[in-house]
């Protein structure tokens, strides 16, 4: 159930009767999962610098994990390097960039990233909450003075929340962020009627909305946030990556079984690329008509239209699919007969 606030009418949507039978709910994962490595551990793994100027040819080298790719070799039709520990080799014939927004191997192909950074914060916690309304269920707020989303985790009143004030709050560098100032946005955002009272994991970080003008450059390719950024507006970003990484581990898959020639790789980037572009056209509109410049109209809009418009029936089918994926996913499994 998702219970949709705005500027104080309540609208509930069921999710679950608009996917398909055999898809049954929504999968969250909370930072703290149980199948992650330890906070340590993991800490390590996604804030390990990635470093290209230290070997004399480009190359790419993560600090936690050491491995570097040789992309000297870019122009041959044949394999690339990869150093392991700064000691093992492995050749490649094949490298699949999937490293992240700040992507080494998007930026050593010379790639374009093109798109821009919204402004203001986005304000993300794990934390457990105190508040008037059912602890079972996703809640969205929208007002005039920004937006929270809110995810049940798993634990008594645990959640996961994101705040998008209108008004820029920080500096755009800075990303550390106490549960004192949490509280006090949160405060505002919610009208006083919801506070944390503890918190696992806070950060506050500006967003993107980008994609590459190509997905492929000769036997590099390009899969993920390496490929495609944008707001978190309806939790696609994990779903448009994961199906990346399905549709072309596929294609790599045949073409080494000898199946298909090496040009139906290029397949990938004409497959993937309208997704991913929708994704970001359509994250980026519900993103800007959530944070309008407040006026009557969008008073009115907002409270009065929709509240309308999102108890259809048709418009909660749409949205269900949409952030899912559902239907994108299967085309991808049709296509390989599977």
């Amino acid at each position: 159930m998702v219970l949709g606030h705005s500027e104080g009418t309540q609208v509930a949507v069921d999710f679950a009767n608009q996917y398909p039978s055999d898809v049954t709910n929504l999968i969250l994962v909370g930072f703290s999962g149980e199948n992650l490595a330890t906070t340590s551990e993991f800490k390590k793994l996604s804030t390990a610098k990635i470093w290209n100027d230290m070997f004399e040819r480009p190359a790419i080298y993560h600090e936690a994990a050491p491995i570097r790719v040789d992309l000297s070799t870019i122009p041959s039709p044949y394999n690339f390097i990869l150093i392991l520990s700064q000691s093992e080799t492995v050749t490649s014939l094949f490298v699949v960039g999937s490293d992240g927004s700040h992507s080494i191997v998007r930026q050593q192909v010379g790639i374009p990233f093109h798109g821009a950074m919204y402004a203001g914060d986005f304000i993300l916690g794990d934390v457990t909450i105190d508040w008037p309304w059912p602890y079972d269920s996703i809640q969205t707020f929208v007002s005039k003075r920004g937006v929270i989303a809110s995810f049940p985790m798993k634990g008594d009143r645990k959640y996961r929340l994101i705040l998008i004030p209108k008004e820029n709050n920080s500096p755009a560098e800075k990303s550390e962020i106490t549960l004192a100032e949490f509280n006090s946005i949160l405060q505002t955002l919610g009208r006083g009627q919801i506070r944390a009272t503890d918190a696992t994991w806070l950060t506050r970080f500006r967003v993107h909305h980008r994609m590459v003008e190509h997905f492929q450059k000769g036997r590099i390719f390009l899969a993920g946030d390496a490929a495609h950024i944008h707001s978190p507006a309806g939790g696609q970003g994990m779903n448009t990556g994961i199906q990346d990484a399905l549709n072309l581990a596929h294609k790599l898959k045949r073409f080494l079984d000898g199946k298909i020639p090496i040009e139906c790789l290029a397949a990938y980037e004409r497959e993937r690329s309208p997704v991913a572009r929708k994704v970001v056209r359509g994250t980026d509109f519900v993103f800007k008509m959530a944070l309008l410049p407040e006026s009557p109209a969008v008073g009115l809009i907002r409270s009065l239209l929709l509240p309308k418009i999102v108890r259809s029936s048709f418009i909660q089918r749409r949205v269900a699919l949409a952030i899912s994926e559902v239907n994108v996913a299967r085309r991808e499994i049709q296509r390989y007969g599977e």
